[in-house]
C-alpha cells in the first residue's frame, strides 16, 4: 500500500514537470524559428531589393550582387561583369574609410555617358563591405532641363532676363566695358488683340531667329527675350557711341522686310534704348533701368528709333511721372475745363453744333499741352476717367444752356480708343443723359475711324447699342486709310468727319481733293452728314462748299471757346429756319452771303 502511494506521489509530481519541460521546449523552438526566418529574411533582403546590392572585399573583389546588380551591368553595357560597373576608385574610398576609422561613404562618377551613385558601408570585423548603386542618369537629364529652363525662354529658346542679369553682373565684375541695348517690338499688343497669341508667338519666334541672325557680327554679344515683345542684347566691348548707332541701324535694317505669318504679310519695327557701362551705371539694375527710360523716350515720340541714355532722360522721366500722378487727380481738383468749338453748316454758315474739347491746367505749370497729357492719360490709363467728366460734364452744360432758353445745339464729345472698347460706355452715357436731363438728340458720340476698324465685331456692337439711346453718331478722322468701306454700311453712324490732313492740301493736291470728293459723295449716297475738320482758309471753304460738304470746323470760323465765349455766340444766334430743306445736307451750292469768320472772337 505504501509503495503504491510512493508512485502516485511521484507521478503526481512528475506531471506538472513535464508540463513544464514541455511548455519550455515549445517556446525554445518557437523562438529558434523565429531567428531562422529572421536570418532568412535578411539573407532574402538583398535578393529581394530592386536596388543594386554587392557585397565587397576590401581590396575590391566582388563576393556577392543581387539580380538588381546584375540587371544594372547588362543595361549598361550587354553581358558586362558586375565588377566592371563599380566604380575605379572604388578601393582607394574603402582605404580611406578604414583609414580614417569612418564606416560610411558616398559619392557619384562617370560610368560611360551615365551617372552613377555608389554608397559604401565598411564593417571591418567582417572584413566586408556593402555595396549600394543607384543610376541618376534620368535625374540629372531632368535636373539639367530645369537649370536650362530656368535659364530660357520657352517660346524661343534665347537666354531670359534671369541669364542676362548673371551674365551682365560677371561682365561688371570683370570690369569689362558693356552695353545694353533693350528692343521693344511696336504695335505687337494690337497684333495679339486682333490676330490672337498663336500669331504673335509666331511673330516673336521670327523675330527671334533675326536677331539671333545678327548676333554672329557681334564678338560675345548676345541676344535674350525678357517678356511679351520685350528683347535685350548683350554686347561687351561694344560701348563707342558710333558702333551702338550702327548696331541699332543694324537692327533696323533687320526688321524692314516682312514677315510672312499664317499667310499674312505684317511688318514691324522696334523701339530701342541703350546705356553704357562704366559711364551710364557699374551695376545691372542701373544700367537696364536706365536702358528702359531711353527705351520709353522712343515709344513716347512714336516707336521705330533709338535713343542712346543721357542724364537729362532722368530728369524728363521723373517730371513725367509726377505729372501721370497730377493727372489722376485733375479732375477732383477741379483742374479739368472745357473748351467748345463750332461746327458751321456750309449752306447757311449757321452754328449746329460744337465739339467739346478737354483742356488742363495744372495749378503750378499752366495749361498743359493736349499733345503732352492726352498720351500720359492713355498711357497711364486715366483717359478712360477723363472721359467719363468730359461727357457728364458736356451733358450737363447742354443742357444748362437749354434751360436758360438758349438754342439748342448739337455738342459732341470724342471717346478715346480705349474708352469707347470699355465695357461700361453704354451704361455710362445712359447714365449722363439721365442725369444731366439733355435729350439724347444733342449728344453725339464722335469715335476715330481707327477705334472702330480695330474690332469691327465689338465697334458694330457697342455703336447699335449708343444708336439705341437715341444719341447721333460721327465718325472721327474719316479717310486716314484704316477704314474697309465695305463695313461702313454696318456702322449705324449718322456723320463722316474728314480728316484735316486732306482739308489741309485740298488746293494744292489733286489727289487729295479727289478724295474729298469721293468722301463727300460716298456720305451723301449713304445718307450721312459729312464734316471737314481743320478748315482754316476761305479757299478751302469754297472747295468745300463747290463739292456740296455739309459742315466744316476749324479756325476759320473759330478758335475753341471757353463757356462764356460761347454763350455771347448763342445769345446771338437767329432761331433756326426750320422751313430749310437743306438742314442736314448743303444743297445750297452758294450762299449769296457768305461770311467767312462769323464766330472768330
Amino acid at each position: 500500500m505504501h509503495d503504491v502511494l510512493t508512485w502516485v506521489v511521484v507521478v503526481a509530481l512528475a506531471l506538472p514537470l513535464t508540463a513544464v519541460v514541455a511548455l519550455t521546449a515549445r517556446r525554445l523552438l518557437r523562438r529558434t524559428l523565429g531567428e531562422a526566418r529572421v536570418r532568412r529574411r535578411l539573407a532574402l533582403f538583398p535578393e529581394r531589393n530592386p536596388q543594386p546590392v554587392l557585397s565587397v572585399s576590401f581590396d575590391g573583389r566582388v563576393r556577392y550582387a543581387n539580380p538588381a546588380a546584375h540587371r544594372l551591368a547588362n543595361g549598361l553595357c550587354a553581358h558586362a561583369e558586375v565588377a566592371k560597373v563599380l566604380p575605379p576608385d572604388l578601393v582607394d574610398h574603402i582605404g580611406a574609410l578604414l583609414n580614417g576609422g569612418r564606416a560610411e561613404d558616398r559619392w557619384e562618377y562617370l560610368h560611360q555617358s551615365n551617372v552613377l551613385q555608389c554608397s559604401v558601408h565598411c564593417m571591418e570585423d567582417l572584413g566586408v563591405c556593402h555595396v549600394y548603386l543607384k543610376d541618376l542618369t534620368a535625374q540629372h537629364i531632368a535636373e539639367s532641363l530645369l537649370d536650362h529652363h530656368s535659364l530660357h525662354d520657352l517660346l524661343t529658346g534665347l537666354p531670359n532676363q534671369r541669364a542676362f542679369n548673371e551674365r551682365l553682373a560677371g561682365t561688371l565684375a570683370d570690369g569689362t566695358p558693356t552695353a545694353v541695348l533693350l528692343l521693344h517690338l511696336d504695335r505687337f499688343r494690337p497684333l495679339m488683340e486682333t490676330l490672337g497669341h498663336a500669331t504673335g508667338e509666331s511673330l516673336l519666334g521670327a523675330v527671334a531667329k533675326r536677331l539671333t541672325g545678327l548676333m554672329a557680327s557681334l564678338p560675345g554679344g548676345a541676344v535674350h527675350r525678357f517678356e511679351g515683345a520685350l528683347f535685350a542684347v548683350f554686347c561687351p566691348h561694344l560701348t563707342a557711341a558710333a558702333r551702338l548707332d550702327d548696331l541699332a541701324a543694324q537692327v533696323k535694317a533687320l526688321m524692314r522686310p516682312a514677315f510672312h505669318i499664317d499667310g499674312r504679310e505684317l511688318y514691324f519695327t522696334f523701339s530701342m534704348g541703350a546705356s553704357r557701362a562704366p559711364e551710364d551705371g557699374d551695376d545691372a539694375a542701373t544700367l537696364l533701368r536706365r536702358a528702359d527710360t531711353a527705351l520709353q523716350h522712343v515709344k513716347r515720340e512714336g516707336g521705330d528709333g533709338f535713343q542712346r541714355y543721357f542724364p537729362a532722360l532722368d530728369a524728363q522721366a521723373v517730371a513725367r511721372l509726377e505729372l501721370e500722378h497730377a493727372l489722376t487727380h485733375a479732375a477732383a481738383r477741379g483742374e479739368l475745363t472745357l473748351r467748345y468749338q463750332p461746327q458751321m453748316r456750309i449752306s447757311d454758315n449757321r452754328m449746329v453744333g460744337v465739339e467739346a474739347l478737354v483742356r488742363w491746367r495744372h495749378p503750378t505749370r499752366g495749361e498743359v499741352p493736349l499733345t503732352e497729357f492726352i498720351p500720359l492719360a492713355e498711357s497711364s490709363g486715366a483717359i478712360i476717367a477723363i472721359g467719363e467728366w468730359v461727357l457728364r460734364t458736356a451733358c450737363e452744360r447742354a443742357q444748362a444752356w437749354q434751360a436758360a432758353g438758349l438754342p439748342s445745339i448739337t455738342v459732341a464729345v470724342n471717346l478715346s480708343p480705349r474708352h469707347f472698347r470699355s465695357p461700361n460706355l453704354v451704361q455710362e452715357v445712359q447714365a449722363c443723359l439721365a442725369q444731366s436731363g439733355l435729350a439724347p438728340r444733342w449728344l453725339e458720340i464722335e469715335i476715330t475711324e481707327s477705334a472702330a476698324m480695330h474690332d469691327i465685331e465689338l465697334a458694330t456692337a457697342t455703336l447699335d447699342r449708343l444708336k439705341a439711346l437715341g444719341v447721333q453718331l460721327a465718325l472721327d478722322d474719316f479717310g486716314t486709310g484704316h477704314s474697309a468701306l465695305a463695313w461702313l454700311r454696318r456702322f449705324p453712324v449718322d456723320k463722316l468727319k474728314l480728316d484735316q490732313s486732306f482739308v489741309r492740301t485740298l488746293q494744292s493736291d489733286p489727289a487729295n481733293a479727289a478724295i474729298v470728293r469721293a468722301v463727300i459723295t460716298l456720305g451723301r449716297e449713304l445718307g450721312l452728314v459729312v464734316l471737314a475738320e481743320g478748315v482754316e482758309e476761305a479757299g478751302q471753304l469754297a472747295r468745300l462748299r463747290a463739292m456740296h460738304c455739309d459742315q466744316v470746323q476749324g479756325y476759320l470760323f473759330s478758335r475753341p471757346l471757353t463757356e462764356p465765349q460761347l454763350l455771347e455766340l448763342l445769345a446771338g444766334l437767329p432761331p433756326e429756319d426750320t422751313s430749310h430743306p437743306a438742314e442736314k445736307r448743303g444743297e445750297l451750292h452758294e450762299h449769296p452771303t457768305a461770311r467767312v469768320h462769323p464766330l472768330r472772337p
